[in-house]
């Protein structure tokens, strides 16, 4: 979860501060480079839909259907590529939830990845910096704190709820009783 934060934390600026100036982009996993920053963005990589089965699993929905990426694609692949780190799978048909694969992962972080990879654009979250602030407090050791930013904008604006309804990840397991 350490190194996971310590790749994504500093990537979700990066890609945060590319969108603020009006860039679009396809983001997946060869598109990254180590650079002096961390882990960044390779414009030129991430300008065409990828062909590898493992990038194209990070790619958001959207962009699948040929538009570019904005930030809230952005969310998407991060936690397609958050998903994969932590798990060693890839988002898609048959994909376990997370703490199924990897139990000692907390609770938060699937409840973070069930937003992030909501496939409908419109119930998904935006802000890359909140996303990078809500995963530096999971593992605060894993990476230098990001600029200050609302967390409640994973669910949008005020009174706008993430339905995680639409997330990829499978439904928990049905409580078993005990009789």
């Amino acid at each position: 979860m350490r190194d996971a934060v310590s790749i994504i934390v500093p990537l979700c600026n990066h890609l945060a501060d590319l969108h603020a100036a009006g860039r679009r982009f396809v983001v997946h996993p060869s598109a990254l480079t180590y650079g002096k920053a961390g882990t960044e963005l390779d414009l030129d990589l991430a300008s065409e839909l990828p062909t590898h089965i493992r990038d194209r699993a990070a790619v958001a929905p959207e962009c699948r259907r040929g538009e570019k990426g904005d930030a809230c694609s952005s969310v998407f692949s991060i936690g397609a590529m958050l998903y994969e780190l932590c798990t060693g799978e890839i988002v898609g048909p048959g994909m376990k939830r997370p703490r199924e694969a990897m139990p000692s992962l907390p609770p938060q972080f699937e409840v973070l990845l069930g937003k992030a990879l909501v496939a409908d654009p419109k119930h998904r979250p935006h802000d890359l910096a909140a996303l990078a602030q809500a995963l530096h407090h999971l593992a605060p050791a894993g990476s230098m704190p990001p600029p200050p930013a609302d967390e409640s904008h994973l669910d949008h604006e005020p009174g706008f709820d993430v339905d995680v309804s639409f997330s990829m990840l499978p439904p928990e397991p049905a409580a078993h009783s005990l009789r």
